[in-house]
């Protein structure tokens, strides 16, 4: 059964951060009530639904300014007397680029076969060797 009116507000409101308590008094309801409806999983997918759009507007928000931060950051980088904070913007600035450093290794080897034959690896070599040599 689909959420009325005051359901849906209540889960955009929820969305927002609002507290129960305040939600109930805007909605004109007992918390319990409130309560009773979070159960519901129209509910709990309106609230996800609401979130993933507030989400998404403060995306679209930070990124039509882009331009603008990342100027303000490398002003700031360039003219800052502290030479931790130059280091500091200049390597948040080159991991948003390049993604940040790790000292893990990813396998990402095929691992159905774990075995090599050691005849393949030898041809393989000196196929490599006749093609140096010649």
């Amino acid at each position: 059964m689909p959420l009325n009116e005051r359901q849906q507000k209540e889960a955009e409101l929820y969305a927002q951060g609002t507290e129960i308590t305040d939600i109930a008094k805007l909605c004109g309801v007992a918390r319990q009530t409130i309560y009773n409806d979070m159960k519901r999983p129209e509910w709990k997918a309106t609230v996800d639904e609401y979130v993933t759009q507030l989400k998404k507007q403060g995306e679209q928000k930070i990124m039509s300014k882009v331009d603008i931060y990342i100027s303000e950051l490398e002003k700031i980088a360039l003219t800052s007397k502290s030479e931790n904070t130059k280091k500091d913007i200049l390597i948040y600035l080159l991991n948003r680029i390049y993604g940040l450093p790790t000292s893990k290794t990813q396998d990402i080897s095929d691992k159905k076969d774990e075995s090599i034959d050691p005849k393949i690896i030898h041809n393989e070599f000196e196929k490599y060797k006749l093609k140096k040599v010649e």
